[in-house]
């Protein structure tokens, strides 16, 4: 689970340096904590990048990490063992943390407590493996908007730079021979 744990939160770190691709702020969200108001969540969800139950997903992955990686006696931790030990109202709250739907139906709520309750580790490796597919699908999608930008900006100024060109040849009477090199390269190219 605390491996687990790291590479998820290393996914976000991911996300968010991908998404504002910004130096600065990069270090910033490399050093921040995960959970927390100044967390890597928080401003995750402050950037509109991860969904609600990526959200239930990491509340749900955290406490379990914690309990591990603060307290040196659970070298053989046991999920299973975890999970039935926990109260119902803890079961009910992890159920619906592990969910996808926001707020499932009463027959998908039973189905994801089975699997919670009989499958808890391949339930949260199901899960991690999807999160982490998301996660990343959302960060190239981040880097391609921002090079859809760039390429949408070179567009505007090489248009800018035919328009020119054309004002240029029709203020020299039509001639294209009177073009700088520069204007030329721009018909030729």
């Amino acid at each position: 689970m605390v491996k687990s744990h790291a590479l998820v939160e290393g996914a976000v770190t991911h996300l968010l340096v991908a998404s504002t691709d910004d130096a600065p702020l990069a270090t910033f969200f490399q050093r921040a904590q995960l959970n927390g108001e100044g967390g890597k969540i928080a401003a995750a969800r402050a950037l509109e990048l991860v969904t609600p139950w990526q959200v239930r997903f990491l509340r749900a992955l955290s406490p379990i990490r914690n309990r591990l990686a603060h307290r040196a006696t659970h070298f053989n931790f046991d999920l299973a063992a975890y999970v039935s030990a926990l109260s119902a109202d803890q079961l009910n709250e992890l159920v619906l943390n592990l969910s996808l739907q926001d707020a499932p139906a009463k027959e998908d709520f039973a189905l994801t407590r089975h699997h919670v309750e009989h499958s808890c580790k391949l339930h949260f490796w199901m899960l991690m493996v999807y999160f982490l597919g998301d996660v990343y699908r959302t960060a190239k999608w981040a880097r391609l908007d921002r090079e859809g930008a760039q390429i949408d900006a070179d567009i505007a100024r090489s248009s800018q730079a035919v328009i020119d060109a054309i004002i240029a040849a029709v203020e020299r009477g039509g001639k294209f021979e009177s073009l700088s090199t520069q204007q030329k390269e721009i018909f030729t190219s």
